[in-house]
């Protein structure tokens, strides 16, 4: 991309964050307008880094122009963002023990549909005495989206392994559901798949899988939660299942 460099950049953002700081509000207008005007945010990543730099990006707005970069495909760019917010070392697999309140917009875990009571699944974070917080999702025998919930994350070509725990004491379907990891293009680009989850009982059980991503992934993974079968998305399933302790990491190089 394109950027001001030295003095003309050091002008240009110090005339913005000053016009910023007169008036709150005319920084956010101006750039969450950027799709509507046709402008790509990415244009503007020398005044957002302006902000960065001043620690004036406040949450609220990074996260709308992480949206907006997401949208345009600047995956870097919005995960640079995402990283900036949190101002510490993140794992491949944000929120993997789903102790953190979900955060709608960033990289976190999301549910592309609706998520209430009329929706076919719902997704929540729920207490659970001996483990913590965990993800539950409620199945309501209705038409459901897919995929139920997703995580992008931004993974370079290489081989992974990861593992997540489930429990499906009262879950009812006939295929059951799966963890699938997909290059970001779409379901066509799938890379692998997680053994079918199935009723399980009172006892939680492991998950793993080995996961190659591929140079022509690029760099956007996704990871997601679907019926093993498809027809179930539009069946329904009954019931309920937990997840827990998701983890992720990069295998070493091979010589």
């Amino acid at each position: 991309r394109r950027c001001l460099r030295g003095a003309a950049r050091q002008r240009l953002g110090t005339a913005l964050v000053a016009a910023a700081k007169a008036d709150t509000g005319w920084l956010d207008r101006v750039l969450r307008a950027l799709p509507q005007a046709k402008v790509p945010t990415v244009v503007a990543m020398p005044l957002i880094q302006e902000l960065v730099d001043q620690k004036t990006l406040t949450p609220k707005l990074g996260l709308a122009l992480i949206g907006q970069l997401r949208a345009e495909g600047q995956w870097l760019e919005a995960h640079a963002l995402w990283m900036h917010l949190w101002n510490r070392p993140l794992p491949l697999l944000f929120n993997g023990d789903f102790e953190t309140a979900l955060v709608q917009g960033g990289f976190d875990w999301e549910v592309p549909g609706s998520n209430d009571h009329r929706a076919g699944a719902v997704v929540s974070l729920v207490g659970r005495k001996e483990r913590g917080q965990v993800m539950q999702v409620e199945f309501k025998g209705r038409q459901m989206g897919i995929p139920i919930v997703r995580q992008y994350l931004m993974l370079p070509p290489g081989r992974y392994d990861f593992g997540g725990d489930y429990q499906a004491t009262d879950f009812r379907s006939e295929q059951g559901l799966a963890w699938v990891f997909s290059c970001a293009g779409g379901v066509r680009d799938e890379l692998a798949r997680v053994p079918s989850m199935k009723a399980s009982g009172r006892d939680w059980k492991r998950v793993e899988l080995v996961v190659d991503v591929p140079p022509s992934c690029g760099l956007g993974v996704t990871l997601s939660l679907q019926p093993q079968a498809d027809f179930e998305s539009r069946a329904g399933m009954r019931g309920e299942i937990l997840f827990d302790r998701f983890q992720l990491s990069m295998q070493p190089a091979q010589p």
